[in-house]
């Protein structure tokens, strides 16, 4: 499942539409109101989404990022933001 798709399933698992999650990611006007085309543009494909897009997309979901190695030891990191106050 790529990346955009996980997206969408978790948006739907957590009862999220376009609006509801852009408002959690704060894409709002100046007037207050809600703008869930940079969400939707992400989704559909109309707009590329870089790592840290979509690691903000994720927390929003209360998920996180996880790397998996396919070696035997099958260690795994978790990919987070930085902290930008560092």
């Amino acid at each position: 499942m790529n990346s955009k798709n996980t997206v969408k399933e978790i948006m739907k698992l957590r009862g999220h539409n376009l609006r509801t999650l852009a408002k959690k990611l704060g894409y709002v006007s100046q007037d207050g109101d809600v703008l869930p085309t940079g969400v939707a543009n992400r989704l559909s494909g109309a707009q590329e989404m870089r790592v840290d897009t979509l690691i903000k997309f994720l927390e929003s979901l209360d998920c996180e990022l996880i790397v998996r190695s396919k070696t035997a030891e099958k260690q795994e990191w978790t990919i987070t933001l930085e902290d930008k106050e560092n």
